[in-house]
């Protein structure tokens, strides 16, 4: 038995080692918290990318051992979107969480999205008098799965003082601001680009099919199509072989969507590849 602990005890912190190392030191950072194959920081210092100017930029950075991972907003076909609560923070005009480009993983259950490994989903805060501190508190419920599904609920404290938008960003919470996707108005040369929509909603086999550009190379690339509101729709699947930097994805809406429910909707097109990440939106008449 001693010697069980002793090898428990020893692996344990080799983990707790090993996720320490690829952290990045933050100008401002919270403890981290951990249970269940996990943990989780919030991460400070630097301007807000796309904000107004005072506006904090914050992460939420969450380290997951290998196997493991979490979902995105929509996670597909099983699985819990990060459930967050700011309300016990004070000084606290807005906190806007964004999302980083995710990563599709096809299981026996089905395609879930999501992320592996290390993660930040960078936050834009504003205070309300940025004269003072802003005592930042951070209620976040999360999913993390491997053979098993486990939900992870934490709490994460952080003081932000007055000038922290001045201060440096690090280098790891700056790549997590640029992996948000951007509108079709904000695109990058290598951003992916939404080049055609059809839409069927009528007949026998209603569907959405999307041509998109991925500069650079279709490998790696993906879309996600989501009703804002929270309505079920299909992931979109590819559609035949890619024609040079061009994909084609198409939604089966006769995969049991309520296509009738859908037909005036706008959706969001989440369009992501290893060199850029962008979105659109389209609606559906």
């Amino acid at each position: 038995m001693h010697r069980f602990l002793t090898t428990f005890i020893a692996g344990a912190l080799l983990f707790a080692t090993a996720q320490v190392s690829v952290a990045e030191p933050a100008a401002l950072a919270s403890a981290w918290t951990g249970e269940n194959h996990t943990r989780a920081r919030l991460i400070a210092g630097g301007p807000a990318a796309d904000s107004p100017r005072g506006t904090i930029a914050v992460g939420v950075e969450i380290e997951l051992a290998d196997g493991w991972k979490t979902y995105w907003r929509n996670p597909g076909s099983s699985g819990v979107p990060p459930q967050i609560d700011w309300a016990a923070s004070s000084n606290l005009a807005s906190a806007e969480l964004r999302y980083p480009a995710p990563t599709r993983y096809t299981e026996r259950e089905g395609d879930i999205i999501g992320y592996k490994k290390r993660l930040i989903f960078p936050v834009a805060v504003r205070p309300a008098d940025p004269t003072r501190d802003v005592k930042l508190v951070l209620a976040i419920e999360y999913g993390v799965c491997k053979d098993i599904c486990i939900p992870v609920q934490t709490r994460l404290e952080i003081a932000l003082p007055p000038g922290a938008a001045e201060q440096s960003m690090g280098s790891q919470l700056a790549k997590a601001f640029d992996r948000v996707p951007r509108p079709r108005d904000a695109r990058r040369p290598n951003d992916p680009e939404l080049r055609k929509a059809k839409i069927e909603l009528d007949g026998p086999q209603p569907m959405i099919r999307l041509d998109v550009a991925f500069p650079g190379g279709t490998e790696g690339a993906d879309v996600f199509v989501e009703v804002p509101d929270g309505m079920w729709i299909p992931m979109a699947k590819p559609a035949g072989a890619p024609q040079g930097d061009t994909a084609s994805f198409v939604v089966n809406l006769a995969d049991g969507a309520d296509v009738s429910s859908l037909k005036g909707k706008s959706v969001r097109v989440t369009l992501v590849s290893p060199r850029g990440q962008s979105e659109a939106s389209l609606k559906l008449d």
